[in-house]
């Protein structure tokens, strides 16, 4: 008798801090990438998660051995478990990535947010970030998950979107119901932010920020964006997504700019912006109204678009 299992079985393995088949999301992604796991994958997270260095999740096909996945989904079994760095790099890159869903909701069910990822990182190293997407990642889902980072630098935010000359743009991603913040005092500059290539294929493009919260985001004394898209994008969704300061909003540093949604993409077209709540404390607008305090001159722009025709 010959036994064997088709591709597309369910391989499901844990992650977790004992017991479990991976002690880092780091640890489980290297199995997929060396081909010791494949078809359609299940990692369950069943308790907190410290990573040490990056959890790199590079393209089907890539490797020697090579790997060889169809689909990934990431989700915790338990209440409340936390995936933690402290990196002068992506805590989690998806390096060419594509069908992978991380899903911060207990057994991916219901509508409870279970699961926080945090770089917790606060420096202007341009390496910094929750989520990296690079070199072609595409296909991929972030939802229901609690994203906290503090990176500052202007040319990184705590979810990026890069893209490799020589490699495509990173397509059709989605941010779904996730709740973004910044680490307590230390706050990023850019929440997302996405810089791509021009040419054929190489630009950022059908990426959609849905039905997302973003709080306490600003950055106190440098210019910041909640979104930031530059050169090398085109067709975004950016819809229904609440964007808000919990408490009174007192910057430090000068008479910096503040922008909401920033689109400086002069060859880019195709941009959705709609339905979005821009104010408040809390989601939808709700609660007191957004305020600002002290004596600077600061700008605020809630939706700059600079686009092609």
């Amino acid at each position: 008798m010959v036994c064997w299992q088709p591709l597309d079985a369910q391989v499901v393995r844990t992650v977790g801090p004992s017991g479990a088949d991976y002690t880092t999301l780091r640890a489980a992604f290297a199995a997929v990438n060396s081909g010791a796991l494949t078809g359609n994958i299940t990692f369950q997270v069943t308790g907190n998660l410290i990573e040490n260095n990056s959890a790199v999740l590079n393209a089907s096909g890539t490797g020697s051995p090579a790997s060889n996945y169809s689909s990934i989904i990431v989700y915790p079994v338990a209440v409340g478990v936390s995936i933690t760095g402290d990196l002068n790099a992506p805590l989690i890159d998806f390096n060419g990535a594509a069908n992978v869903t991380i899903d911060g909701r207990v057994n991916a069910t219901g509508a409870v947010r279970s699961m926080t990822i945090i770089n917790l990182k606060a420096s202007t190293n341009a390496g910094i970030s929750t989520f990296r997407f690079i070199n072609g990642a595409n296909n991929n889902t972030i939802r229901y998950c609690h994203i906290k980072g503090s990176g500052a630098n202007a040319a990184t935010g705590t979810i990026l979107f890069s893209t490799a000359s020589s490699q495509s743009g990173n397509h059709h991603n989605t941010l779904d119901h996730n709740a973004l913040t910044g680490n307590n005092e230390n706050r990023p500059v850019n929440v997302v932010y996405s810089l791509g290539s021009t040419g054929s294929g190489l630009d950022n493009s059908y990426n959609v920020l849905i039905n997302n919260m973003f709080s306490d985001f600003l950055h106190y004394s440098r210019r910041s964006q909640a979104v930031y898209l530059g050169t090398g994008n085109s067709h975004w969704t950016i819809s229904g997504n609440s964007f808000f300061e919990t408490t009174g909003f007192s910057p430090s540093g000068g008479d910096v700019s503040y922008y909401i949604i920033y689109i400086e993409s002069t060859s880019g077209t195709g941009f959705t912006v709609s339905g979005n709540f821009i104010g408040g404390q809390a989601a939808q607008c709700g609660g007191s109204a957004w305020s600002k305090s002290n004596a600077k001159n600061n700008l605020f722009c809630a939706i700059y678009l600079n686009a092609a025709t």
